[in-house]
């Protein structure tokens, strides 16, 4: 296997790991909880409103046998 700096199989040095969390646990920080959040909260209201159309226009009744 080459491993010459132009060849195109060299292989790549990973990061020193020195105290550092993986890359894949820096991409979720407080700013994306707070917009994940908001987005439950908006399906949610979504949800609960158009529940509350079907029931008050009579969609969705109990079925009483």
């Amino acid at each position: 296997m080459p491993l010459q700096r132009g060849s195109p199989r060299a292989s790549v040095p990973l990061p020193a790991a020195g105290g550092r969390r993986p890359y894949h646990l820096t991409l979720f920080d407080w700013k994306h909880a707070t917009r994940l959040l908001m987005w439950l909260e908006t399906l949610f209201g979504w949800v609960s409103s158009l529940l509350m159309v079907a029931v008050l226009s009579g969609l969705a009744k109990r079925r009483e046998e």
